[in-house]
């Protein structure tokens, strides 16, 4: 195979690395954010481990939080 009839594979290649790379980066951004997240609603444990009868003022406040900075 001559070098012309490579470079277009290489090209398909080249692009498909870069989408690949670009998908695996936003995953550890969500993963981030995610985490951050799950922190601020933290408060809401003794209330879903049926610890609490009613959930607490801040895990409302938390969960109100999570929900408007992350919807995933």
């Amino acid at each position: 195979m001559d070098s012309n009839a490579c470079l277009p594979h290489l090209l398909v290649l080249a692009i498909t690395l870069v989408l690949v790379s670009h998908a695996m980066g936003d995953s550890a951004q969500d993963k981030q954010r995610c985490a951050e997240s799950l922190t601020g609603v933290a408060t809401c444990l003794p209330y879903l481990g049926a610890d609490a009868k009613a959930p607490t003022a801040d895990c409302c406040s938390g969960l109100t939080q999570a929900m408007k900075t992350n919807k995933k």
